[in-house]
């Protein structure tokens, strides 16, 4: 092989590398876990909480205490909060949730016993299941979690 053939063999190898350099990043980063933006905890589907700052950035959590003293924190307002209905795992508004405390911890970290649900039937299902009390509003579950405090 000629000089002239190992320096274009060379440069092809490396922008071949280069090229390819995103596709791997995204590969190896596939398996990864989603983690809590307070403590880094394991963010499981049904109890995710997802705040939008007043930049329009998205924070997401493991659960209602994280989201909530992430909040404290911050001095500042979101201007929306999402939570997951724990009984489907979809997203709905924050506001037009119903919430649960119970003896149910939802995160070892956080030690939450916060839950929320779209459907009323389903919170009251909850508390009767596992000792709760329904919570209509976010504000009564913050008061009755402690959180902020």
């Amino acid at each position: 092989m000629t000089q002239k053939t190992k320096k274009r063999s060379g440069v092809l190898a490396a922008l071949t590398l280069i090229l390819l350099l995103p596709l791997v990043g995204t590969w190896a980063r596939r398996g990864r876990e989603k983690c809590c933006a307070f403590d880094g905890e394991k963010i499981l589907s049904i109890y995710r909480v997802r705040v939008v700052d007043e930049e329009g950035a998205s924070h997401v959590f493991c659960g209602f205490t994280c989201a909530e003293k992430w909040i404290a924190a911050q001095g500042a307002k979101p201007t929306i909060i999402f939570v997951a209905d724990e009984q489907s795992g979809r997203e709905i508004p924050a506001a037009s949730a119903i919430y649960v405390r119970s003896e149910v911890i939802t995160g070892h970290v956080s030690g939450n016993k916060i839950h929320t649900f779209e459907n009323r039937r389903d919170a009251e299902n909850h508390a009767r299941s596992y000792r709760g009390t329904i919570l209509n509003h976010w504000e009564q579950a913050k008061r009755s979690n402690g959180a902020g405090r």
